[in-house]
């Protein structure tokens, strides 16, 4: 690989092999042109109206109100394509059709990160009476008929989850996953199994009152 010396002396990589690694093929630059403009996050400045992706982006799932999207397009200059149900039902993650696509895109290789934030209220241990125990790390039986369909759609979307993550490395993503550190989702058998198949894998704490949040709210990342 051709490299330069910057001003410190250190290789730099060549632009040309940096934009090479990061370019899309024509099929994806197609696939993203048919989404809605509006699931987009681009870098400061860009024109959205004259936009076109010509290169990879970052992939952000359940994105709420697109905090990270916005920072990582400003860091890494580039776009982040978001997905989020409250923001509309076409973005619904649980969707067949729309997962496929997720999937599509993973495997054109459209993205440099693919990162999740599932909010799944039935992997919260504040749940009383219990929904998940040891034993019922997918829900216990007993549970009545509205919290059974609340610990089917969070396992579903753990499922899911899990096999864009894996799809995601599989693809040379950086991936993260996020929730609070004492949640069950890190329970589940398919992110045990992805912890085991992927040993590169690991856990970032942090309190959000260190970064100037009201609350303590400890949150573990998977990266």
């Amino acid at each position: 690989m051709r490299a330069s010396r910057g001003a410190a002396g250190s290789a730099q990589p060549d632009t040309a092999v940096q934009f090479q690694r990061t370019s899309l093929s024509a099929a994806a630059r197609a696939k993203l042109a048919a989404l809605p403009p509006g699931q987009f996050v681009l870098p400061p400045g860009t024109k959205g109206i004259d936009w076109k992706a010509a290169r990879k982006g970052h992939l952000d799932l359940y994105s709420g109100q697109r905090g990270v999207a916005r920072q990582l397009a400003k860091a890494t200059k580039t776009w982040v394509l978001c997905f989020d149900w409250d923001r509309s039902p076409a973005e619904d993650l649980l969707d067949r059709g729309v997962q496929q696509s997720i999937f599509e895109l993973l495997d054109l290789r459209c993205f440099l990160s693919a990162g999740l934030a599932p909010l799944c209220s039935s992997f919260s241990t504040a749940v009383t009476p219990p929904a998940r125990s040891a034993e019922h790390p997918k829900g216990v039986p007993w549970a009545s008929q509205a919290m059974l369909l609340r610990l089917d759609q969070g396992n579903r979307h753990c499922t899911f989850s899990a096999a864009v993550l894996r799809k995601a490395l599989q693809s040379s993503c950086e991936v993260w996953l996020e929730n609070p550190d004492n949640s069950w989702l890190w329970r589940q058998d398919e992110l045990v199994k992805l912890l085991a198949d992927w040993p590169s894998l690991g856990f970032w704490r942090f309190d959000a009152c260190r970064f100037r949040a009201p609350w303590r709210k400890r949150t573990k990342v998977l990266t």
